[in-house]
């Protein structure tokens, strides 16, 4: 293609010469060929020595041109710079938008988790408040029959603490008396082949079905070492905790209640053989005229026996 150039020709006695014209007539008379100086960011020049008519050097030519690929090169380089910026924006929002939905959406996710952690550390207090204020003794166990918790009611019938009781076996967190007659404890006495709470859970483990009101009675060692008999009244449920199966039992202690009974029973007993040892007829009826009952001298006089006057 075509360069367009400029030349500039200067004699060097003529006056002052410009400043690049000067820088070059110290480069040439120093015995370069030609001297090339950049004038600006657009524009590169050539200077030379000419010889006159009668063959003095004493003239400098100057050549400049347009600096055009240095310009086209900075230019590349501003559209470049630019085109990167575009690209460097559209991909920052092709990848920042998702991606900070994207992290929005997971600190969102673990703040509900959070929440809901919160709350369901709430009701597992609550739960355990519950399990631990009730009035009626609770005890769980895993399959192994060994104890995971008990409450406060348990603890106060067999005489232990919470840390000799969990972990052990029910009748060493009652306090079973049967629980020391062997080395191998809970378990290993020749009663514990027919105790009611071990016979409860291989009767769930089996099953799977509840247990309802089983009241025994049982020797237990106090606090003090003293035995004593209680009269308890269970019942065992069923129940999977962390994918495991657990029983859970609640006791009550009934001893005061089957003592009265058995205090009415003994009145009653009494009474009856009070009332058969009198000679005088005595029977006594309901408000419907319907016996409830009746002496033995009453029964003989009618020739039968008290069954069959009861009732009629």
């Amino acid at each position: 293609g075509i360069v367009k150039v400029d030349m500039d020709l200067r004699r060097m006695g003529n006056g002052t010469l410009p400043s690049d014209f000067g820088e070059a007539r110290a480069a040439l008379g120093a015995g370069d060929n030609f001297f090339i100086k950049q004038i600006d960011s657009t524009l590169i020049a050539g200077y030379v020595f000419l010889k006159d008519i009668f063959g003095e050097e004493n003239m400098i030519l100057r050549v400049s041109s347009p600096r055009e690929i240095t310009q086209f090169g900075a230019n590349a380089l501003v559209y470049f710079i630019f085109a990167l910026v575009v690209v460097g924006l559209i991909f920052g929002l092709v990848v920042y938008v998702p991606l900070e939905r994207e992290i929005a959406g997971r600190a969102k996710a673990e703040k509900k988790q959070e929440e809901l952690m919160a709350q369901l550390q709430d009701e597992r207090k609550n739960l355990e408040a519950i399990f631990d204020s009730t009035q009626v003794g609770l005890l769980l166990v895993d399959s192994t029959l060994k104890v995971k918790r008990l409450n406060q009611v348990v603890l106060d019938l067999g005489g232990k603490d919470l840390f000799g009781a969990v972990g052990g076996q029910p009748g060493n967190a009652l306090n079973c008396v049967h629980a020391d007659e062997t080395k191998d404890g809970c378990g290993g006495a020749a009663y514990c082949k027919t105790c009611p709470v071990r016979g409860a859970a291989k009767m769930i483990l089996a099953t799977g079905r509840s247990v309802r009101d089983a009241v025994f009675s049982r020797k237990i060692r106090t606090a003090s070492g003293e035995e004593k008999l209680v009269w308890l009244e269970i019942n065992a449920t069923p129940m999977d905790i962390g994918g495991e199966r657990h029983i859970l039992f609640s006791l009550a202690n009934i001893t005061e209640r089957r003592e009265v009974e058995q205090e009415k029973q003994k009145s009653l007993s009494f009474l009856k053989t009070l009332i058969d040892a009198m000679p005088n007829l005595v029977y006594f009826k309901d408000i419907n005229g319907v016996y409830e009952g009746c002496n033995r001298a009453f029964a003989q006089a009618l020739g039968k026996e008290s069954k069959e006057i009861i009732g009629k």
